[in-house]
């Protein structure tokens, strides 16, 4: 009985490690990608301001491949980056039992699927106008990318953080620790590296710079890691609580109970 024992939690160990490298795996394969778009990001970008091509949407290849544009490649893969968030989001959901332990991450899937439908279609251009205008707040479509977005994006984080503090500290230890560092390298980028870009684009008065090209690299690439790290912590917590793992060691250890 011992000898099944042991076996039955070393075999539930061994795949629950090779669970867990799956998801290493995928988020090394993020990494890939981000590096990927970044390094393509300065090399395109600080040739374009050398040569002195336009950075702006619709100013050719060197617009498709610079990270703070829409419509492009970076801009796609952050679109289906947020989407696998809401993904893993709402399996986790639907493996929960009873409304009370569903509603938290049927909320974070309903967030990141906004967020990506956003990032793909550039809702809140089309809608915020309309929403600012209701506090007084005048702006049309065509100044919401030069809009000071930071007093808004640090009201919204703070209010997602109150209401999902209490969620968030009783996740386990190992994703506790993986949501606030994703949240952090998000927030470094979101709000730290983008107040240093506008800065550089407020003193030349354009984007065409070096020092803008860099920093807002900087900013993307750190949003986008604060995302793959999200995307990490799920698929973690999906493989090691609520995955094909809990219910194989389950069965395990009910075939040893039973001989």
């Amino acid at each position: 009985m011992k000898t099944l024992v042991k076996s039955s939690t070393l075999g539930a160990a061994a795949l629950e490690t090779s669970s867990l490298g799956v998801a290493g795996k995928f988020f090394v394969g993020q990494l890939a990608c981000i590096g990927f778009l970044f390094a393509i990001h300065l090399v395109s970008q600080l040739y374009a301001v050398a040569v002195g091509a336009s950075l702006e949407p619709g100013g050719g290849s060197f617009s498709m491949l610079n990270m703070d544009n829409e419509a492009n490649l970076p801009a796609w893969y952050s679109t289906c980056a947020l989407f696998l968030c809401a993904v893993w989001a709402a399996i986790i959901a639907i493996s929960k039992t009873g409304l009370r332990r569903q509603s938290p991450w049927l909320g974070l899937a309903v967030l990141f699927a906004y967020l990506s439908f956003d990032e793909s279609a550039s809702l809140h251009e089309g809608m915020i106008p309309g929403v600012l205008g209701k506090f007084g707040i005048g702006i049309t479509s065509s100044q919401v990318d030069g809009f000071n977005w930071m007093p808004l994006g640090m009201a919204f984080f703070a209010g997602v953080a109150l209401i999902y503090f209490k969620f968030w500290w009783r996740l386990p230890s190992k994703t506790r620790l993986l949501f606030a560092l994703s949240a952090l390298t998000f927030l470094a980028g979101a709000l730290g590296f983008e107040k240093i870009s506008h800065v550089y684009e407020a003193r030349y008065m354009t984007e065409s710079t070096w020092q803008y090209v860099v920093t807002c690299g900087i900013e993307e690439f750190l949003e986008m890691l604060g995302i793959a790290i999200f995307n990490y912590a799920l698929v973690s917590y999906l493989l090691r609580h609520v995955g094909f793992i809990k219910a194989e060691a389950g069965s395990r250890r009910e075939n040893v109970e039973a001989g």
